[in-house]
């Protein structure tokens, strides 16, 4: 009985003992995790401040670099491979790739040249250095030059016409009390002056002919009745010596002006040839003097109106 009740006493405290064993066991592998836990946190930690250290130490740097290449851009002495004055020469097949402050500073000049065409910009908005009132300003002032260039134009041109009017007037009576009334023209055989005076008058066909049209022409630019073909004038009295309506240099200054209308207008072609002289510019090298009045413009009467007003006619 007594070996029985030590036997219960006995295992009851190997048991007691094991389990006491096992707690201890599990204490030091929690505590040996634990430990494990707090060094793996601790490596994290320092990990990251390295990484933060470097990263604020590269971005020092390139402000750094960032600085200084403005500097140097601003005294203007960037060296030329990175202001990109001048090509960079080719490297050897051989050589090494850029480093890393290389491409930093590259980086840095592009990015200080960038300023700089944005600052100019800001600066200067309009390209040409002219604002908006300007431009406005000087497109008025040609707009209005050309209006009063093209003004002054029709005036010369309306002024050709009615002295092509006004002679074609005087030459048909004349003719008419001389009683050539058939020289006045007709389809086999057109009068040169005549048509001449049709071409500077406009609006007509310039055939040679002396007919209604031509007439109705003339009324218009005159306000008065162009004698038909058939009405019999009676002669003219004895010439007279009439006195010049005009001096050689106001002669070769309406001349001037004619001819830089007809070329304004695109009627170059319309100053006279050998067979159809132009009226006005025969009129014109008459009252200039030491001129052929063959009704041509050419580089003789060029020559004689620059001699009068010191102008260079323009050429046909």
């Amino acid at each position: 009985m007594l070996g029985l009740v030590i036997a219960v006493l006995g295992g009851g405290s190997l048991l007691a003992l094991l389990n006491a064993e096992r707690q201890g066991a599990d204490l030091r592998e929690r505590s040996a995790s634990a430990n494990t836990i707090r060094r793996l946190q601790t490596q994290a930690k320092a990990r990251d401040a390295k990484a933060s250290a470097r990263k604020r130490k590269t971005k020092a740097k390139v402000r750094a670099t960032v600085d200084a290449a403005e500097a140097l851009a601003k005294m203007g002495d960037f060296p030329v491979a990175l202001t990109g004055t001048a090509p960079t020469p080719p490297k050897p097949p051989s050589a090494k790739r850029k480093t890393g402050m290389q491409r930093g500073i590259e980086a840095a000049a592009k990015e200080a040249r960038a300023r700089k065409r944005a600052a100019t910009k800001r600066a200067n908005p309009v390209t040409d250095g002219k604002s908006a009132m300007q431009r406005g300003i000087e497109a008025a002032a040609k707009a209005a030059a050309q209006q009063r260039s093209e003004e002054a134009t029709k005036r010369i041109v309306a002024l050709g016409k009615r002295d092509a009017a006004q002679q074609l007037y005087a030459y048909v009576n004349a003719m008419l009390r001389a009683g050539k009334a058939d020289l006045l023209g007709d389809k086999a055989k057109p009068n040169g002056l005549v048509r001449g005076w049709q071409q500077d008058m406009g609006k007509l066909t310039a055939d040679g002919i002396y007919g209604p049209k031509t007439r109705t022409r003339g009324k218009e630019l005159l306000g008065r009745e162009f004698p038909s073909r058939t009405q019999r004038l009676p002669a003219a009295p004895p010439k007279t010596a009439a006195p010049t309506q005009r001096t050689p240099v106001q002669a070769a200054e309406q001349l001037y002006k004619y001819v830089t209308a007809m070329k304004a207008a695109g009627k170059s072609t319309s100053l006279g040839y050998k067979n159809q002289p132009n009226i006005t510019v025969q009129t014109a090298q008459r009252d200039m003097g030491g001129l052929v009045a063959d009704g041509i413009y050419g580089p003789a009467t060029r020559s004689r109106g620059r001699d009068l007003i010191k102008k260079q006619f323009p050429a046909r």
